[in-house]
């Protein structure tokens, strides 16, 4: 059943290098033609844990599934399993054509169809008439590119991805991210996708798996990942976040009152509350994404109320002062300092807002709704 289903099984995976265990009791289950991203920051075991799968590794103990057959004793070049590097890895003293003729050449297939495949996948890539160059001809792009078309011209069971646009300047990383996922759409190849970088994450997979420690954290598609968070480390490291912790102190059927250094947040158990009751007195932490706070110049009449919520400790809305403030064209973020002392994040579109025409050291009135605030029971720890 699963055969059926799903390209690739990790089941109960483990590696160790001496007493640092690098990926600890991992499983996931990726379908067929889905692109997933393994997200996480450095040293979490993403590259140790892409390695394995390509055999470059051998498990401590667990097993991978490729295509309904365990493949940790399959030496890497008999996995099938087209790799594209972080560094690239073409070859330097190869054309381009010569590049991505390779694997066809190990496999000793006909002249006529190696010339047709490279052709083919050099379209694929955009990549047409650039047959005769050295790498050293090419830019980063290119050569990017180039290990793409080498990976696939093979017809792989599955596509390894390890961090391959981190070496790209910022506007190149988001065309050939559009790139990738295109092409990965086009051929409806199976593909695991390594980055420390949330929003290429965000963009480009259809699950996202979150990595802590050689942990498996949380996985699921990138809206789930982002809208209901199973940790705190997940709420930090997914999207900016507010991350404050504290204790229920008081619930209903509608809402949890999350107490915090003598104040408190009301938090709806709604849109982004919890999938369970958490207990009263139960230590939690709080989420509040930046661009939920609503920010707006002091004196508004929105802002009336101000008052009773500072006598009764309500930290749902409130004055603050402006610590930090910066235009960037599309939006303005920036930092409140509230009167309770919580720090906070925001950001406001202008597409949707007034700009605020604010400065540091001004007050001005803040709200958050508590249907906009994710609580969660478990406490995970951030570093």
């Amino acid at each position: 059943m699963h055969e059926e289903r799903y390209d690739i099984r990790i089941v109960n995976l483990v590696k160790k290098f001496g007493s640092t265990t690098a990926v600890n009791d991992f499983n996931i289950e990726i379908e067929k033609g889905k692109l997933v991203a393994l997200l996480g920051p450095s040293g979490c075991g993403k590259t140790t844990l892409l390695r394995l799968i390509a055999g470059f590794e051998k498990p401590t103990s667990g097993d991978i599934v490729l295509r309904g057959k365990v493949i940790n004793d399959v030496p890497p070049q008999k996995r099938n399993i087209g790799i594209v590097f972080q560094d690239y890895a073409v070859f330097p003293i190869m054309n381009v054509f010569d590049n991505v003729a390779y694997g066809l050449r190990i496999k000793k297939l006909p002249r006529e169809e190696i010339n047709s495949r490279v052709m083919e996948y050099l379209a694929l890539v955009g990549l047409t008439g650039y047959e005769k160059r050295m790498p050293s001809q090419l830019s980063g792009g290119q050569q990017q590119r180039v290990a793409l078309a080498r990976a696939l011209v093979t017809n792989p069971d599955l596509l390894l991805l390890d961090e391959p646009l981190s070496n790209l300047d910022a506007a190149l990383r988001l065309r050939i991210r559009k790139e990738i996922k295109k092409i990965q759409r086009k051929l409806g190849i199976t593909a695991i996708f390594v980055t420390h970088d949330q929003e290429e994450a965000l963009s480009i997979a259809d699950k996202i798996y979150v990595m802590r420690r050689g942990i498996l954290m949380q996985g699921g598609s990138p809206r789930e990942i982002y809208n209901n968070p199973k940790n705190d480390f997940v709420a930090n490291f997914i999207g900016k976040s507010n991350i404050f912790y504290g204790k229920v102190v008081d619930a209903d059927e509608n809402y949890y009152k999350v107490g915090i250094d003598g104040s408190f947040f009301n938090v709806s158990r709604g849109k982004y509350g919890v999938d369970r009751d958490i207990e009263i007195d139960r230590d939690v932490w709080v989420s509040i994404r930046p661009h939920f706070l609503s920010v707006r110049r002091n004196g508004d009449s929105s802002s009336v109320n101000d008052n009773d919520n500072r006598i009764n400790g309500n930290l749902n809305r409130g004055v603050a002062r402006v610590n930090y403030i910066e235009y960037l064209g599309s939006y303005t973020k920036g930092e409140l300092k509230l009167e309770s002392g919580l720090v906070m994040e925001f950001e406001l579109s202008h597409s949707s807002t007034e700009e605020l025409d604010v400065k540091v050291d001004d007050t001005v009135s803040y709200s958050i709704s508590p249907e906009n605030i994710i609580v969660g029971d478990t406490i995970k720890g951030t570093d």
